[in-house]
C-alpha cells in the first residue's frame, strides 16, 4: 500500500488536499497529515511527502532536504508562496520532485505528478531504497517554460503575480519567445481558468469584418449579415481573450477597443454592429505585439492603447537565454518521441551546434529544428548530419 503524507500548518489546505486525492481514486493508497512540529519527529518511509510552506515566512530548503531523506520518500511535492520563489530554485533540481505556487488551493495541477510517482510503485518490485531516480519533473504551473534562466525566472515572478489579477496583460517580445504559451499560463492559473481561453490573430483581420468579428453584428448590419452574430468578446464572457499580435489590429476597431479597454474591472461594454443596444461581457484581456522595444519606442503602437495595460511583461529572445536550449531539445523531443512513438535523443555534438546557434526564430524556429531532425533520423540518436544543412555548415562542430 502506497503512503502519502502531507506536512502543513494550515488544516484547511490539509483537509482540501486530503479530499481531492480521495476524488482521485487513487487505489491502496493511505493518506495522512500531520503540523511542522509532528512531522518533525515522525519516523518510517512514506512514498509522497508533501510539504506546505505557503503560509511560512520562510522556506527551509534543509529541512526539505532532511524531511525527504529522513522518511525515504520517492516522490516530493513543495507548495510554496510567490516570496519564496527566489530562495526555491535548487528544489527545482532536486529528483522527483515537483514545486508549485499554492495561492488558490488548486491541486490539479500535481495529478499528473502523484500518478507517475504511484504508476512506479506499483509496477516496481525494488525495495525503496532500491528505487533509481526518476526524472526531476518542473513545475507543471509553467510547462513549457523552463526555468534555468535568470531572465525566465524573473518574468514567472511578474507572472505569478497577474494569476489573480483580473486586470489587462501586455506580453512584449520577438516573434516566437513563446507568447501565446505564456498568456495559457496566466490564464489556467487564474480565477478564470475553467473555461478556455479565446484565442484571436489580430493580424488576421481584414479591415471591413474586423468590427463584426470581435463585437459580432445584427442580422442586416451589411449585405452578408444574413443571421445575428457573436463576436469573440462575447464568446469569451467569463473567461478571458488573449489578442495576439494586436498592434496588427485594423485601425477601424481601436475607438469601440479603446473603450472596451477603459471599463472598470473587467465588465466590458461595446455595441455589435448595426445594432444601438449595448452588449455586456465580462472578459479578462491579455494581449501581445513584437513591435514594442521598450516604453520610449512604442513601434507604432498607439500610446492610450498601450498604457490601459496595467501588466507588461517582456519575454527574452532565445539567444538570451541559451542555457535553456537543451532542456526545450529534450521536451520537442520527448514530444516527437511520442508521436513517432520510439524514443529519439539528440548527439552532443548536435546539441553543441544548436547551442551557437542564434536561433532569430526563437523557440519556434528551435521546435521546428528538432521536428525536421526527428523526421530525418532513421534510428534513435539525431546526428549533425541529421539537422538542416545550412547548420551543418556554421562550421561550429
Amino acid at each position: 500500500m502506497a503512503k502519502i503524507l502531507i506536512i502543513s500548518d494550515d488544516t484547511k489546505y490539509s483537509d482540501e488536499l486530503k479530499l481531492t486525492l480521495s476524488s482521485w481514486r487513487i487505489e491502496n493508497t493511505e493518506l495522512k497529515s500531520a503540523t511542522f512540529q509532528e512531522g518533525r519527529a515522525i519516523k518510517g518511509d512514506c512514498d509522497i511527502l508533501i510539504l506546505d510552506y505557503s503560509k511560512s515566512k520562510t522556506l527551509i530548503l534543509d529541512e526539505v532536504r532532511t524531511l525527504k531523506k529522513r522518511m525515504n520518500a520517492i516522490g516530493l511535492i513543495v507548495g510554496i508562496d510567490i516570496r519564496h520563489l527566489i530562495d526555491s530554485r535548487s528544489l527545482f533540481e532536486l529528483p522527483n520532485t515537483q514545486v508549485y505556487i499554492n495561492n488558490t488551493h488548486n491541486f490539479e495541477n500535481l495529478r499528473e505528478f502523484v500518478n507517475q510517482i504511484l504508476g512506479f510503485i506499483e509496477h516496481s518490485n525494488l525495495h525503496i531504497s532500491q528505487i533509481s531516480k526518476l526524472k526531476t519533473i518542473d513545475p507543471k504551473i509553467f510547462e513549457p517554460y523552463i526555468i534555468k534562466s535568470d531572465a525566465i525566472f524573473e518574468i514567472l515572478k511578474e507572472a505569478v503575480c497577474a494569476f489573480n489579477s483580473e486586470e489587462n496583460v501586455l506580453l512584449l517580445g520577438d516573434t516566437g519567445v513563446g507568447k501565446e504559451i505564456f498568456a495559457e499560463i496566466i490564464h489556467k492559473n487564474s480565477l478564470r481558468r475553467e473555461k478556455r481561453m479565446v484565442t484571436v490573430n489580430s493580424s488576421s483581420f481584414v479591415k471591413e469584418t474586423a468590427y463584426s468579428e470581435l463585437f459580432g453584428h445584427v442580422k442586416g448590419a451589411f449585405t452578408e449579415a444574413k443571421v445575428n452574430k457573436d463576436g469573440f468578446f462575447t464568446e469569451a464572457n467569463g473567461s478571458t481573450i488573449f489578442l495576439d499580435e494586436l498592434a496588427d489590429m485594423p485601425e477601424d476597431t481601436l475607438p469601440e477597443l479603446l473603450r472596451v479597454f477603459n471599463a472598470e474591472g473587467t465588465k466590458r461594454e461595446f455595441y455589435k454592429k448595426g445594432s444601438t443596444a449595448i452588449t455586456e461581457s465580462d472578459v479578462r484581456i491579455i494581449a501581445a505585439t513584437n513591435r514594442i522595444k521598450d516604453e520610449n519606442d512604442l513601434g507604432g503602437f498607439r500610446k492610450d492603447l498601450f498604457y490601459r495595460f496595467t501588466w507588461r511583461i517582456t519575454i527574452p529572445p532565445l539567444k538570451e537565454r541559451k542555457e535553456e536550449i537543451p532542456f526545450f531539445i529534450d521536451y520537442f523531443l520527448e514530444k516527437n518521441s511520442k508521436n513517432k512513438k520510439r524514443i529519439i535523443r539528440m548527439s552532443d555534438e548536435a546539441i553543441s551546434i544548436l547551442m551557437e546557434y542564434n536561433h532569430p526564430g526563437n523557440i519556434r524556429e528551435l521546435k521546428n529544428i528538432v521536428s525536421r531532425a526527428c523526421s530525418r533520423c532513421q534510428d534513435n540518436i539525431i546526428e549533425v548530419s541529421d539537422l538542416d544543412k545550412d547548420l551543418q555548415r556554421l562550421g561550429l562542430v
